[in-house]
Order: structure tokens, then sequence, then C-alpha cells
């Protein structure tokens, strides 16, 4: 009897015990619910959020590849003005040498001018004259011979010896120049190598 109630009161235990169990059971398998519950919910957040950031990353991407295209775009835009104004300043490159050249042909072509004039002016000075007319007496033509003479020889000037006149009178204050048949020669007068030196 002993015994019996011994197995009684450990069925009793046990029934109890049994009791505790289920109970902890159930709160293990609401808790391991939960927590698969909380892991269902983060997952769904995860996965809208996910979905949501890759529209999000997928428009962001789709604006930054809209931004790098106009940036291009412009880049391109920019490149073409630097390349007409390249060539722009290769025109003007071309046409500032080509005013050079005029500018240097033209120069060269007054210079040539100048460098004619000037031998023209020493043809001129070596070959330069000094012309001179006698009138009236032969006081008057000695004069007129000394001051020729002395012009000429002041100014380097070659002097060319005139005809005299061989009446040498002077009857009255009119000039006299003198009448065809009156002329001589200068040598006839005075010493024509004296005036050659």
């Amino acid at each position: 009897m002993k015994e019996s109630k011994r197995g009684q009161q450990s069925k009793g235990v046990l029934a109890k015990g049994g009791g505790r169990n289920w109970r902890w059971s159930t709160i293990i398998a609401i808790g391991l619910s939960l927590v698969v519950l909380v892991y269902l919910c983060l997952l769904l957040h995860y996965t809208v959020f996910v979905s949501s950031s890759s529209e999000d990353s997928a428009g962001s991407i789709a604006s930054h590849v809209h931004s790098r295209e106009a940036m291009l775009s412009s880049l391109k835009a920019q490149k073409q003005e630097l390349d007409q104004l390249r060539q722009q300043l290769l025109l003007e490159r071309q046409e500032l040498r080509q005013q050079r050249k005029q500018l240097q042909m033209e120069r060269m072509r007054q210079d040539q001018q100048q460098l004619r004039v000037a031998e023209e002016l020493l043809v001129r000075q070596k070959h330069r004259t000094i012309r001179f007319q006698v009138c009236n007496g032969f006081g008057n033509q000695r004069l007129a011979v000394m001051y020729a003479a002395i012009l000429a020889k002041g100014t380097k000037r070659a002097l060319v010896l005139p005809r005299l006149i061989g009446v040498g009178t002077q009857f009255s204050l009119a000039e006299n120049r003198g009448t065809e048949g009156e002329f001589v020669d200068f040598g006839a007068v005075y010493d024509v190598d004296v005036f050659k030196r």
C-alpha cells in the first residue's frame, strides 16, 4: 500500500509537473511565434525599404545618368565653342600674317622708292648746273660771271658759261640783252680753262 501511495503521489506530481511543462511549452511556443512574427515584420519592412530604396536608388541613378548626359552635352557644346574660337584665332592669325606681309611689301616698295629718289638726287647733284644770262656793258657782264662762279662754287654746281655781248657799251638805263649779231663766245673774252678748275 505504501507503494501504491507512493505511485499515486508520483503520478500526481507528474500530472502537476506535466501541467507546468505545458505552460512553459505554451509560453515558449508563444515566444517563438512572437519572435517569428517580429522577424517577418522586420523582413517585410526590409523588403519594403529595399524596394523603396531600390526605387529611390533607381531614380537617383536615372537622375545621375541624366545629369551626366547634361554635363556631357554642355561639355560638347563648350568643345564646339572652343573649336570655333580656335578656328577664328587661326583665321585672325592668317589675316595678321597677310597684313604683315603686305606691310613688309609696302615698306620695301617705299624703301625702294626712297632709294630711287635718293639715287636720282645724287645723280642730279652730280650733274647740277647754274645757268645765267648777261646784259648791258662789260662791267655788268663781268659782275654776272663773278656772281655765278661764286654761287656755283658754294653750291657745288657746274657753271654753264654763257655767250657774252661783244658790244660792251651801255648808252641808256634800259636793259640791253644783246642781239644775235652782237654775241661772242665766252672764250673770246675770258680764259675758259680757269673756269674748268
